[in-house]
């Protein structure tokens, strides 16, 4: 039994085993914004590969213990959810996170992955949003369609984080650049460029008018 962490969607299994797949988030308290982001991807993720069930999972347990106090809700942690799989019998199993960075939640979640190595006939790991070059490229070109008519800046805010991989912040802001989209900027909460280095640029730029759009 070997833990796999594949390239991107890679979602191809072999054997006619119970598949799953746990979709893992960092969660959030807010109901709306849960239906709207992480239900729905969970949701699309189901349509989409039907021949799987899928599970869900929060990596960030203060979150969990809120919206446990708020609405009485208990969401599962990746262990406790890959546990409960291991008991309902599947032999199959893809852990995908919903993480945009390669960082610390994602190296605590191959730990957590890791220590249910011997539970699954297989278990793989999917890949963070940006972790290959195309993905970054692929990326720009979502945002460039999405608001190719918009005026003004427009300043994508990511979580940011201590951690080295938020080097993938500076990756992102350079394939705007090179692919002439200079009104893209890229900011993050607790990383860097961090909101004064932002409005910095903006105000270097003459930017009158911005359009902030979470990441």
């Amino acid at each position: 039994m070997t833990i796999k962490s594949k390239s991107k969607n890679n979602f191809d299994l072999c054997g006619n085993g119970k598949k799953g797949i746990l979709m893992v988030h960092f969660g959030t308290v807010k109901m709306e914004t849960r239906k709207k982001t992480l239900d729905s991807l969970n949701m699309n993720i189901a349509a989409r590969f039907q021949e799987f069930q899928v599970r869900e999972a929060y990596t960030s347990r203060m979150i969990i213990k809120k919206i446990y106090k708020k609405e009485e809700i208990r969401k599962n942690t990746p262990k406790e959810a890959l546990r409960m799989m291991a008991q309902d019998g599947f032999t199959y199993v893809i852990v995908q996170a919903s993480h945009v960075i390669n960082g610390l939640e994602g190296e605590y979640l191959k730990g957590e992955v890791g220590y249910f190595k011997d539970e699954f006939q297989e278990i793989k790991m999917g890949e963070p949003l940006l972790t290959l070059p195309e993905d970054y490229i692929q990326i720009a070109d979502v945002f460039k369609k999405e608001f190719e008519n918009i005026e003004g800046a427009v300043v994508l805010v990511g979580h940011g984080t201590m951690h080295h991989s938020n080097s993938a912040y500076g990756m992102l802001q350079t394939v705007f650049n090179m692919r002439e989209m200079e009104n893209f900027y890229v900011g993050t909460i607790e990383g860097y460029p961090a909101l004064d280095e932002v409005i910095s640029q903006l105000k270097k730029n003459s930017v009158k008018k911005v359009t902030l759009v979470p990441f």
